[in-house]
């Protein structure tokens, strides 16, 4: 089992990686999202801890299933 600090760590690896990808900012994203854009600049800082309402808002504006966000999440666990 990991820790929540892993999880943290790698959720916002992962969140900066997709954001890079599509080529957007942490406030295209946050507007994406609707979330406040200090929402997304914290968990990609690994201050906070998503929601599950925020992670599926996130995804969504990735433009990625929930579910190859966990799968990308789990990848990113398994290096540890």
């Amino acid at each position: 089992m990991h820790t929540k600090e892993e999880i943290q760590e790698a959720l916002s690896v992962i969140i900066k990686r997709q954001r890079d990808k599509k080529g957007i900012s942490q406030f295209d994203l946050a507007v994406g999202s609707d979330l406040h854009r200090t929402m997304i600049e914290f968990i990609e800082r690994r201050k906070r801890m998503p929601t599950i309402h925020s992670f599926l808002k996130i995804a969504d504006a990735l433009e990625l299933s929930p579910s190859i966000l966990m799968k990308e999440l789990e990848n990113e666990l398994e290096k540890k």
